[in-house]
């Protein structure tokens, strides 16, 4: 957001130069031995001069400061563009990475070209497994005195699904959670089958994070780093994961009180 605020400034000049011309009137006046009539003449006539003077002298310092703000316009603009244009580059990358992921997930997985990806995108995979491999790929970067709690359960979790995906997913909100909670911290995962979902859920003891982010926290463009987040993006892409899905994504968290990030994902 760039504004100018103006403001009235105070009449110094105006002041000053009115209260320095009467006085130089008065005491020219008097010294030339003019009457009193003509001594108050002169110092109304010198203090009008002095304000005009004094008044010219304000004006400039106002258009002064116009000048400065319009020379800072430009300069603020062209770095806003630039953020923004880093932001739609970050972006842009992300989606065909994400897209690529959706057309060819195996050969994503594991590095090859399209031609590995031979399996359907959305064949019944174990929910539990996925989420093993996240935490397995995450344990060995995690503190040692980080308390890591994981409770999955299996029968009832199985839903169509890429696997790809949903273990990238589960793997940056761990991420999030472990920056969250730090040494010392706790973070807990919950695989359950609720009615005709299963839900993943990952929770933190850390800071938490005020309503005010929370209502924001799926924003792309959103700078803070929120929860923990090592990336800006990662939310939103594990939004977009779950919502490919059908499935939807709650975050509940307040601050001093930790934070909960629940993936319902529909078993059908």
């Amino acid at each position: 957001v760039y504004e100018v605020r103006f403001a009235r400034v105070p009449r110094a000049g105006l002041i000053a130069g009115g209260a320095l011309g009467a006085a130089a009137g008065l005491l020219a006046a008097v010294g030339l031995g003019a009457s009193l009539g003509g001594a108050l003449a002169a110092a109304l006539l010198a203090a009008s001069l002095g304000a005009a003077a004094g008044r010219g002298l304000d004006l400039a310092r106002q258009l002064s400061a116009l000048a400065g703000a319009r020379r800072a316009a430009p300069e603020i603009l062209q770095a806003a563009n630039g953020a923004l244009a880093e932001k739609m580059d970050e972006l842009a990358k992300l989606a065909a990475r994400l897209d690529a992921a959706e057309s060819h997930p195996s050969g994503l997985a594991s590095g090859r070209g399209a031609d590995a990806a031979s399996q359907p995108l959305r064949r019944r995979s174990s929910l539990a497994a996925a989420v093993t491999r996240a935490v397995d790929s995450l344990r060995p970067g995690l503190p040692r005195d980080l308390e890591l709690d994981v409770a999955l359960q299996e029968e009832g979790t199985s839903i169509p699904c890429d696997a790809f995906q949903i273990e990238q997913m589960v793997l940056q909100l761990l991420r999030n959670a472990a920056t969250a909670a730090g040494a010392g911290g706790r973070v807990g995962v919950t695989l359950r089958a609720a009615g005709e979902a299963a839900e993943i859920e990952i929770e933190d003891d850390g800071p938490g994070i005020d309503q005010e982010v929370v209502d924001r926290i799926f924003d792309p463009f959103e700078a803070s780093q929120v929860a923990g987040a090592e990336q800006g993006f990662g939310l939103p892409v594990s939004y977009r994961i779950v919502q490919g899905h059908g499935g939807e994504l709650r975050i509940e968290s307040e601050p001093d009180r930790g934070t909960r990030v629940t993936a319902i994902l529909p078993l059908r």
